[in-house]
């Protein structure tokens, strides 16, 4: 019976190191086991230890100071993990609910066994979601900061794109005496940023009032800013007498698969991707303003020419406009004079004198 009891305590024993060595299930961490993941954190030199437990909700333990080492695991309203450990930096990591259920259940058992942790459960914790939307898809990452009137940290900064959030902790502060703010603090060229709070709208920011213990969460678009195209139309009409030269042409400006919105800022009854239109005299112009909410506009101007002895020139070939961005082309027409010839004054003595030269030998020969 005692060897049948022996027998037993080894499997068990067998069973928990076997467990206790294999590779961890959360993706952030899926490359440690837990002992290995357990030694790694406690390896690192940790000034200011920020530790916390809470199953379900946020687990976490990093180094107050720079973030680094970072580990956390976030079960409640959003699921995500982090893991920045020496050369490793996986980003925020979102998660299936499965997922994050798994990461913070390792998280718990993790954390406690970090030498340079003292997890608490208690303390007041704040978590603001942001996203990043942009309007065209563009895929470049924006720096966005959260800034606290109390509580640790008063504010921290991070790079995120469309599908790459960030999850803002703020600890260590009174429940219902805090403000909180997320700004956009490095707005792409040719943007307009808008803010959403989960209640409340802005084109400042999302802001948050009296904060306790809890999930916020920050959804913010970019607006693609409209671009602009201008036309220019000169005339080369140098020796050309009087008013013989009308000096209006018509102008097309065609915009594929863009919505020209208004033309010299006044706004289209009805969008459409051309427009047409008279410039009537020299340097006359034409400005037409477009929409960049699906991508860059592209486009191009041509003239209709309707009198003979005109040749045009221009650049007004085929071009991509940014987001916010503008772009201008010149049409010049330079006129031949296609009148009768005439003689200069001095042309028309030569032939005076080339008459009187003829009729004098006539008379001679007549005489």
């Amino acid at each position: 019976m005692k060897l049948m009891r022996w027998l037993f305590a080894i499997a068990l024993m067998l069973i928990a190191a076997t467990a206790f060595s294999q590779d961890l299930a959360c993706p952030c961490w899926d490359t440690f086991t837990e002992a290995e993941l357990v030694a790694a954190m406690n390896a690192e030199d940790v000034g200011v230890a920020e530790c916390r437990v809470y199953n379900p909700g946020l687990s976490s333990a990093t180094d107050f100071e720079d973030r680094n080492p970072y580990m956390l695991a976030e079960n409640g309203t959003s699921f995500g993990c982090v893991l920045r450990l020496g050369a490793i930096d996986t980003g925020s990591v979102l998660l299936s609910e499965q997922e994050a259920n798994a990461c913070n259940a390792e998280a718990s058992t993790i954390i406690p066994q970090i030498s340079w942790c003292d997890p608490t459960g208690t303390e007041a914790t704040a978590t603001f979601l942001v996203t990043k939307t942009y309007t065209d898809s563009n895929p470049d990452a924006v720096e966005v900061t959260l800034s606290c009137n109390n509580g640790l940290p008063l504010e921290q900064s991070f790079m995120i794109s469309e599908g790459n959030p960030v999850n803002f902790v703020v600890t260590n502060f009174t429940e219902g005496e805090v403000d909180c703010e997320v700004t956009e603090t490095g707005t792409a060229d040719g943007y307009t940023p808008s803010y959403d709070n989960g209640s409340v709208a802005s084109d400042v920011s999302c802001a948050y009032t009296d904060v306790a213990s809890g999930e916020y969460s920050c959804a913010i678009t970019n607006n693609a800013d409209p671009a602009t195209f201008t036309v220019t139309k000169y005339w080369n009409i140098d020796g050309v007498v009087g008013d013989a030269v009308d000096l209006s042409a018509s102008v097309t400006i065609q915009c594929d698969g863009r919505v020209i919105q208004a033309i010299d800022g006044e706004p289209l009854h009805s969008y459409a991707d051309s427009v047409s239109t008279t410039l009537e005299g020299d340097g006359a112009s034409v400005t037409v303003t477009l929409s960049t909410a699906q991508g860059p506009a592209t486009c191009q101007a041509s003239e209709q020419i309707s009198q003979s002895g005109v040749e045009s020139e221009d650049d007004c070939s085929q071009r991509a406009i940014p987001a916010g961005g503008s772009s201008s082309c010149t049409i010049t027409n330079t006129v031949f004079f296609e009148g009768i010839p005439t003689l200069s004054q001095y042309g028309l003595v030569l032939l005076a004198l080339l008459t009187l030269g003829i009729g004098f030998v006539g008379l001679r020969r007549f005489a």
